[in-house]
């Protein structure tokens, strides 16, 4: 069996942090796709304790479903630094699938524009422009950025964990807003 490392932003310290922090938990972070459907669910995981979210969601990467851990994007000071990187990140996501050749959703787009940092295994991406699909493999530290509205999907050819960085529009400043010495007149400067 030939042994793999996790990309540059991740370690197996980080990666177990995040399987047992109970604030992930309590913030109902977790979630799984039903390798039948194809369908989000998170159901089984509302009403149960720290302990047994984390035993379900074991058990059902266990038998075939992809786990997804949202609010990544303020974990730890790495993947701060990552985000901060990237500039506008609005949300961070974890994929982790099983070595079975399973599609976690089918054909989809998403209503931001993602980067995608494959960080353990090898993934297909194929994505559809035009009715013409690109078919693009990543390993470990690869990363393929997916513009807003394009049609995707992802094909584990072995045990993956990707990152999903969400981006949001480019802020601008708009003029007249209210400002500092409209509430605090009499300030003459900032304490």
């Amino acid at each position: 069996m030939k042994i793999q490392k996790f990309s540059h932003l991740f370690s197996d310290k980080l990666f177990n942090d995040i399987f047992s922090n109970s604030q992930l938990y309590e913030k109902d972070s977790f979630y799984y796709i039903d390798p039948l459907t194809l369908s989000y669910d998170q159901s089984k995981l509302t009403t149960k304790t720290f302990v047994e979210k984390a035993a379900l969601i074991k058990e059902m990467y266990n038998l075939g479903s992809t786990i997804i851990v949202k609010n990544l994007e303020s974990f730890n000071p790495t993947i701060v630094n990552k985000c901060n990187e990237l500039g506008d990140v609005i949300n961070l996501h974890m994929y982790l699938c099983k070595d079975d050749g399973s599609v976690s959703f089918d054909f989809h787009s998403d209503d931001s524009d993602v980067l995608i940092h494959l960080l353990y295994g090898s993934k297909k991406f194929e994505l559809k422009e035009e009715g013409v699909i690109k078919s693009i493999t990543l390993s470990a530290g690869d990363e393929i950025f997916i513009k807003k509205g394009t049609s995707h999907r992802a094909i584990s050819l072995s045990a993956s964990c990707l990152l999903s960085f969400g981006f949001s529009e480019s802020s601008f400043y708009v003029p007249g807003g209210l400002n500092f010495l409209d509430c605090f007149p009499v300030l003459e400067k900032p304490i």
